[in-house]
């Protein structure tokens, strides 16, 4: 979405979003000129602590990496777009420099940076104790607007729990529509305020299940495992969406299908459509040849093939594999 982009974009830029890095005295923004020891505002920038620096140059360590990631491939394969796209698509996407300008080439992450990224808990993991954790996701669906807070991470954490725990039965995701949604969809003001009262109730309801589960849980002097959280979730703490009118449908998350999706459609992440596993956790993934049976339905002609072979010149994601750098947390509440 270009809200997102937007907003992602500024995080990469050394001036921050909106460029100044929200200094009054705009003289202390690092340029690489006039000032190149001056404030970083990039995300990397601002979490020198975890990632690190590059003695080189005194910047902090950035584990932001495209190398071998083949944008647009689900949609390829799907026949939603042709295979000129995607080769366009793929031979034109660059990456961005250090201070976060375009270039023609792609991104390659700092090996140092993308294992501290990792160990220090820079990439949400289901694991850090999240296993021993009520959760609770009340998600209004805010996609038609262009939200950031895109509706794929619902199902994203669950497969990280999955991932670390393999199971996820501590957490409980609610969909409910935007109060404002029929707006976007020519209503009115009296739809509004009935899906604002929708809203609030089942928010309401929300924090008295979670309430009733917490005490129920210190209540109990056994010791904190997944058992016992789980044991003590109350029988109504399902995964369920909530139509417009007010109907309460019970629905496990997913990316794709079933009638919670029907109603409040999840976009994805380009990574996701590279590809990419659910969890969305491998920052640079490892290398393997081009095959063709990737791409069937799509086929390739002679011409084609040469041409992805010089756009993936070194191989493309293996995303059967982990990250590149790619290990566990080394624990919680770290100090840096």
């Amino acid at each position: 979405m270009q809200v997102r982009a937007v907003l992602l974009g500024g995080r990469i830029r050394v001036g921050g979003p909106g460029g100044g890095c929200g200094l009054l005295d705009k003289s202390l923004v690092y340029n690489p000129v006039t000032n190149p020891s001056g404030a970083r505002c990039t995300i990397q920038d601002v979490n020198a602590n975890s990632l690190g620096r590059d003695p080189a140059t005194g910047f902090a360590r950035r584990p932001l990496d495209n190398v071998g990631i083949q944008y647009g491939l689900l949609g390829l394969r799907q026949g939603r777009i042709t295979t000129t796209q995607f080769l366009d698509l793929n031979e034109r996407i660059g990456g961005f420099d250090i201070d976060g300008n375009l270039i023609a080439q792609r991104t390659a992450g700092d090996l140092i940076g993308l294992r501290n990224a990792y160990e220090n808990g820079r990439i949400g993991s289901g694991a850090g104790g999240l296993a021993t954790v009520p959760i609770m996701h009340a998600r209004v669906w805010a996609e038609i607007a262009g939200d950031i807070h895109t509706a794929y991470n619902d199902v994203q954490i669950r497969e990280k729990l999955l991932k670390a725990s393999g199971r996820a039965d501590n957490q409980v995701v609610w969909v409910l529509p935007h109060p404002q949604l029929p707006l976007f969809q020519g209503g009115n003001a009296a739809d509004v305020a009935r899906l604002t009262a929708l809203v609030n109730a089942v928010v309401a309801q929300q924090f008295a299940l979670m309430v009733q589960w917490l005490d129920a849980i210190s209540a109990d002097p056994a010791p904190l495992t997944i058992d016992k959280i789980v044991a003590y979730k109350p029988t109504s703490a399902t995964d369920a969406c909530w139509a417009l009118d007010g109907t309460r449908i019970a629905e496990p998350p997913t990316l794709f299908g079933g009638a919670c999706n029907a109603l409040y459609p999840k976009g994805v992440s380009p990574r996701l459509m590279a590809g990419a596993p659910v969890t969305d956790d491998v920052l640079k993934c490892q290398l393997k040849p081009i095959a063709d049976a990737e791409y069937l339905p799509a086929v390739f002609n002679a011409a084609e093939k040469a041409r992805l072979a010089g756009i993936f010149s070194s191989g493309v994601c293996d995303y059967s594999a982990n990250g590149v750098g790619q290990v566990p947390m080394k624990g919680t509440w770290l100090k840096y």
